[in-house]
């Protein structure tokens, strides 16, 4: 048990709401004091190890809260989730978490609810309420970034699921379509995709044939996603996207039009406004709308 908790505390009834974006880099933790303000993240590099990365969690919870008792933690994991959202059941980013008691493992250190969700998910929440999606009854939401992830945003909340939303994982390539991910949109054009296929890092991206060549195939992956998600706006967001030599949006938004024209109508395009601090914002609202 963590020394800033002490073993017999009773469950908050009030104070601050704890939040977390726990990437397969870094792991970040905020906190909501008035249910409107998200205060400065604390922020370090994430650890592969399971219980290593639980002491982290609670050392940086501890840093944010400074001394108070949260009511509510509400967490976003990059991954599939599984036992009813309590556990990871799988992550390329994070797999020796998988399986591993994360939300019995919190509740223990900060004797509240825990509630566990997708790392994109709560991105898209947090661009839908507070960001790019605003105003919009139904979000797509899309980061292009090491991997490609996103969900479909409905008045403010995420859509209801059986499992959950894997965009990345569209098969756009039916040709090379296996067991192994090939075909898929994020094996194509995520930045992990741009390093394997062209030697390159993505922020050194520059080569105008492979930038258009990328955004064609995000065309068709972004299609797909307007036909099966029907959304009013599409939000794109990611280090892809987003970065120094960026894939143009317009691009992608060009492509998808002149193949959607039989449509009495196509959704807007926006860039995330939210940057890093997106799912930390989409916990807020995820946490608020829990209440």
């Amino acid at each position: 048990m963590m020394q800033f908790l002490r073993k017999n505390r009773l469950p908050s009834t009030s104070g601050p709401i704890l939040l977390f974006d726990m990437g397969g880099t870094k792991m970040r933790a905020a906190v909501c004091r008035d249910g409107v303000t998200l205060e400065e993240p604390v922020v370090a590099p994430n650890i592969q190890d399971f219980d290593q990365a639980m002491k982290l969690a609670g050392e940086l919870g501890a840093r944010a809260l400074n001394g108070e008792s949260p009511r509510l933690v509400v967490v976003g994991i990059a991954g599939i989730l599984a036992s009813g959202g309590t556990t990871l059941y799988s992550s390329p980013h994070l797999p020796l978490w998988s399986e591993k008691p994360l939300v019995e493992k919190m509740r223990d250190m900060f004797m509240c609810p825990i509630r566990l969700e997708n790392d994109a998910a709560l991105a898209g929440l947090g661009e839908a309420v507070y960001g790019a999606g605003r105003g919009h009854p139904i979000v797509a939401y899309l980061t292009v970034s090491t991997g490609i992830g996103g969900a479909r945003i409905v008045e403010g909340r995420i859509d209801m699921k059986a499992v959950g939303f894997e965009p990345g994982h569209q098969v756009v390539d039916m040709n090379t379509f296996d067991a192994e991910g090939k075909g898929e949109l994020e094996t194509l054009a995520s930045g992990s995709a741009i390093e394997r296929r062209f030697n390159i890092a993505p922020k050194y991206l520059s080569d105008a044939k492979i930038i258009g060549e990328l955004a064609h195939t995000l065309a068709v992956g972004v299609t797909n996603t307007i036909l099966h998600w029907s959304p009013d706006v599409v939000v794109m967001g990611g280090s892809i996207m987003l970065g120094e030599n960026s894939i143009p949006i317009r691009d992608v938004e060009r492509m998808v039009r002149e193949h959607l024209n039989f449509l009495p109508r196509t959704p807007a395009f926006a860039l995330a406004k939210l940057g890093d601090a997106a799912g930390l914002h989409g916990a807020l609202a995820y946490a608020l709308k829990s209440k």
